[in-house]
Order: C-alpha cells, then structure tokens, then sequence
C-alpha cells in the first residue's frame, strides 16, 4: 500500500479450530474510508482462481482433459465450430 499498488487490504486466516481466527483490515476501502473486517468487497477477478480450481479438480478426477475442444463441451451447434480452441 505504500507504493500505492493497492488502497486497502483485508485478511483472513483460519485453521479447522473455529477460535483460531486473524481477521483484520488495512488502509482504506475507498477515500476517506477506513477499510475493516467487516468491509464488503466487490469480487471482481477472484472468481478465476475458483473456476482454475475447479478445472483442476476436474481433470484430477478424470473428467476433463486440458486438450478437450471447448466446443466439445457445450452444445451441439457449438460443437460444429470450425475453431479448435481448447479448455486451456
């Protein structure tokens, strides 16, 4: 924050012992306003590390192969797509 990359900051750890919990929050949320535990954030991009989670555990387990045609896994019109893009 000092460089100013980022405003404000939260973090959250917890261990499987539910009273084992730092929760705090730095900096500002938006001008003039403290950023807190209890602050709401918009997710924005945090979605992606979730959806990459998710594809992993996918392919883990066998259902999803990284060089699967996208096309292949959505509708039959779609599948007919003459690009060869692939999951990744």
């Amino acid at each position: 924050m000092e460089r100013g990359y980022h405003f404000g900051a939260q973090v959250y750890a917890a261990t499987s012992d539910p009273d084992t919990v730092l929760s705090f929050g730095m900096g500002n949320a938006r001008p003039n306003v403290p950023m807190t535990e209890h602050t709401l954030m918009p997710w924005l991009s945090t979605s992606k590390p979730i959806a990459a989670v998710t594809l992993g555990q996918l392919r883990d387990r066998g259902d999803l192969r990284f060089e699967d045609r996208v096309a292949d896994r959505r509708s039959p019109r779609a599948a007919k797509a003459t690009s060869p893009s692939t999951t990744f």
